[in-house]
């Protein structure tokens, strides 16, 4: 996870605020894979990345998942970046 890393995604998502870049597709030699573990999403807002992820984002993903490490590392992504 790059904001703390402190876990190993089982999955890497990308938010993408217009189409999916096809270079990234092309450098990392992916291709369609439903049961891959790479995903590429429509950001739902413009969030300005904060090393290299917008925390806000990363924050929602992991409490959404339920995970019991996920929801450990949301409060080290609340502590470090959203407390205010």
């Amino acid at each position: 996870m790059l904001l703390t890393h402190y876990l190993k995604p089982a999955t890497v998502t990308a938010y993408c605020a217009d189409a999916v870049p096809r270079e990234w597709i092309m450098k990392a030699r992916l291709g369609p894979d439903t049961a891959g573990n790479v995903e590429f999403l429509h950001a739902p807002i413009k969030l300005a990345p904060v090393d290299g992820a917008p925390p806000v984002l990363v924050y929602a993903d992991l409490i959404a998942s339920g995970d019991s490490r996920n929801i450990e590392t949301t409060r080290m992504i609340r502590e470090r970046y959203l407390a205010a």
